[in-house]
């Protein structure tokens, strides 16, 4: 098989520790402060470790809690008036469902906004105000996600989680309103369905999320190139 170079900003050796990959993202999250829109997610195959990365454990916590702490802590320890929501929804077959609502059977869909960007009417969206916060919605998400077995990995996650925190600053001495974002995503992965050994609606599962996957990433060649149409949608 023909082998291929690739450009990468920073690899990671197999022994490092969830403390030197967040150092290497960390900086985003002042980006958000600063009123940017932010995205953090995993990408890879079943097994990879994704799930690891993004959620880690309560004793070695992955991206989403060092990520959720330094922007709780940053708001915290600054003077200005703080308005922070989070939502959780699950992309699943090509659907969007609710992780919070009452009912997250209910479907969803994605619209586009005036300025081309894009929003989720109906997303359920609670005011947090620290970790601990975070965690109890998560219970109720983690709850309410779709987890099925596959050959691969009998604890793979077959949908893409996204939580989306919402910061909103006022500067109380000019009154000025900075809003950022910030999405943290557990992406499913990203086999060849040949390779997965599924059938039925397994199958339909994993050809909905390789689509998916693949939509990613046109999005990511279009940013990367500044192509004046970015396919969100």
């Amino acid at each position: 098989e023909k082998s291929r170079g690739f450009q990468l900003e920073k690899v990671f050796s197999d022994k490092a520790s969830q403390s030197e990959v967040f150092g290497e993202v960390s900086p985003l999250i002042q980006s958000v402060l600063d009123g940017r829109n932010v995205c953090i997610f995993a990408y890879g195959q079943t097994g990879s470790g994704k799930t690891h990365t993004m959620e880690g454990s309560f004793k070695d916590p992955g991206v989403n809690q060092r990520a959720l702490r330094q922007l709780f802590d940053e708001t915290n320890d600054r003077t200005n008036k703080y308005k922070i929501n989070a939502s959780m929804l699950e992309i699943y077959n090509e659907t969007i469902r609710d992780l919070l609502s009452s009912d997250p059977s209910d479907k969803l869909e994605v619209k586009l906004k005036p300025d081309g960007g894009v929003y989720v009417p109906g997303l359920v969206s609670v005011p947090v105000q620290s970790l601990e916060d975070i965690h109890r919605i998560s219970k109720v998400a983690k709850d309410n996600r779709m987890v099925a077995s596959t050959k691969m990995n009998e604890r793979s996650s077959r949908s893409h989680l996204v939580l989306s925190v919402d910061v909103e600053e006022t500067n109380l001495t000019t009154g000025s309103i900075t809003k950022g974002r910030l999405n943290l995503v557990d992406l499913a992965g990203s086999e060849r369905v040949s390779k997965s050994h599924v059938e039925g609606a397994r199958l339909k599962e994993a050809q909905n999320i390789n689509k998916s996957l693949s939509s990613l990433g046109d999005v990511i060649n279009a940013l990367k190139n500044r192509h004046p149409h970015v396919p969100y949608r």
